[in-house]
């Protein structure tokens, strides 16, 4: 009997434990996972932007004068005069006489010195199918100064000279081994020289030995003067000297030389 009453005692307590016992917390349900935003800028709609424009190194033209007598024309050098190198400075591509001459305002004053002593001359020797183009201006225009290309040794037959003397009327002076003498020995054409204004000037000697002078008014391309002539052996296949000389009553005040390769004279 008193086995029965524990035991129902027993059942009561646990009955009474399990009902005063906390309900249990639910656990939530896991929320869908979030998505990932993309961090790459989408492209726009808009035309894209371009990329900068890089502006080519200009290239050095001629006098569009020049091309009317010679063919694919190459500038080989170009010398404005803006920056006063000395004949010393490597920069530079002319020897003068630093005594005489200097360059200053973007020009050279190349002054001449009496018995013709006064010189000045390009550094590197120029080759047959290479010529020159000036812009200068002369002082007085008397003849006493000289534009010119030479080779070889003064008074031997190898020696050849081919120079312009822009004077009132220009002249040619040509040696082959002696000076040459050519009819009236003048430049053909109209153009008569004076003081104090701007002429250009254009000398080639070809790879056949053809020669090609021209001078001309800056102001008025068709005032000009000419001269023409292939001579052929002993004058091909020549390094040239090119150069200027004065005497002491002239000036030249160059504003510009260009040396130049070109295809073939016309």
């Amino acid at each position: 009997m008193k086995e029965s009453a524990g035991s129902a005692l027993l059942m009561v307590l646990a009955i009474l434990l399990s009902a005063c016992a906390p309900a249990s917390t639910p656990v939530p349900p896991t929320p869908p996972p979030t998505p990932i935003q993309s961090t790459d800028t989408p492209n726009p709609s808009s035309t894209p932007t371009e990329l900068p424009t890089i502006t080519p190194t200009p290239t050095i033209e001629p006098p569009s004068f020049a091309t009317e007598f010679l063919s694919d024309i190459t500038v080989l050098t170009y010398d404005s005069f803006d920056t006063a190198f000395s004949q010393y400075d490597p920069r530079g591509n002319w020897i003068w006489d630093s005594q005489t001459s200097n360059i200053k305002d973007g020009v050279f004053e190349f002054r001449g010195v009496s018995t013709w002593a006064g010189e000045f001359s390009l550094k590197q020797e120029l080759l047959n199918g290479q010529g020159i183009i000036m812009e200068f201006t002369l002082k007085t225009a008397n003849g006493d100064s000289e534009i010119l290309f030479r080779a070889g040794d003064p008074g031997t037959d190898n020696y050849r000279q081919f120079g312009v003397w822009p004077n009132r009327r220009p002249a040619v002076d040509l040696w082959q081994r002696e000076y040459i003498e050519i009819p009236a020995n003048k430049l053909n054409g109209n153009l008569r020289l004076k003081p104090s204004t701007r002429y250009g000037l254009l000398m080639a000697i070809g790879e056949n030995g053809e020669l090609l002078a021209v001078l001309w008014d800056l102001a008025t391309d068709s005032d000009r003067a000419i001269y023409h002539e292939t001579l052929g052996a002993g004058w091909t296949a020549r390094s040239w000297y090119f150069g200027g000389r004065a005497d002491g009553t002239e000036a030249l005040y160059i504003d510009s030389i260009f040396t130049v390769s070109y295809g073939g004279i016309k």
